[in-house]
């Protein structure tokens, strides 16, 4: 920050707060606009963009500072998703599994690349030959839109799988509450002898 005045930060400071309120508007119960703030700020700090931003007219710079805040609540976003077990796979994911070889890499235990797995194998032959004509033998594609039908196809195949498997999850907090009596009365069932 080089040519930045007390005047420019308190101008950028308020910008920066009305992009924060709109972003905690946009994504009510995300993320709120302190945080939002605070994570604009930390993107701005980082990437050392004070000066282009000032530099920007005010409506560009308005846009720019509520981008930066939407790409950061998307990721709030993205974070809860996975901690929270309600990921979807989105089609651009799918094909960078593919990219990277995951029909290819049997060994690996990612949860992605196991859902890739299990869904690839519940595919219609139609859609398998295709994508293993371009994943696996990497031969070029002349039907741009079957393989888009395939790939879409493996991504509703893969959540599918996956909204199954958290569905089948016996762990921790997976069994169905019972009342009291209930539990006494299988208990008492359990061990009657036949």
């Amino acid at each position: 920050m080089s040519d930045l005045t007390e005047d420019h930060i308190n101008a950028l400071q308020q910008e920066v707060t009305s992009a924060a309120r709109t972003v905690a508007n946009d994504w009510p119960g995300l993320i709120d606009a302190d945080d939002a703030a605070q994570e604009i700020w930390h993107q701005i700090l980082t990437d050392r963009i004070a000066d282009d931003l000032i530099e920007m007219g005010p409506r560009l710079r308005m846009k720019a500072l509520t981008t930066i805040g939407h790409r950061k609540a998307s990721q709030y976003r993205t974070d809860y998703e996975h901690f929270s077990g309600q990921y979807m796979y989105g089609t651009s994911e799918v094909r960078d599994l593919l990219e990277e070889g995951a029909l290819l890499d049997e060994a690996c235990m990612d949860s992605a690349y196991i859902d890739l797995r299990f869904a690839f194998a519940d595919l219609s032959l139609t859609h398998v030959r295709m994508l293993e004509h371009r994943y696996l033998r990497e031969l070029p594609v002349t039907d741009t839109k079957a393989l888009t039908r395939a790939i879409d196809a493996l991504t509703e195949r893969m959540n599918r799988h996956h909204r199954r498997r958290r569905a089948e999850h016996e762990g921790p907090g997976s069994r169905r509450v019972i009342s009291n009596a209930h539990a006494q009365a299988i208990t008492r069932n359990a061990y009657q002898p036949s």
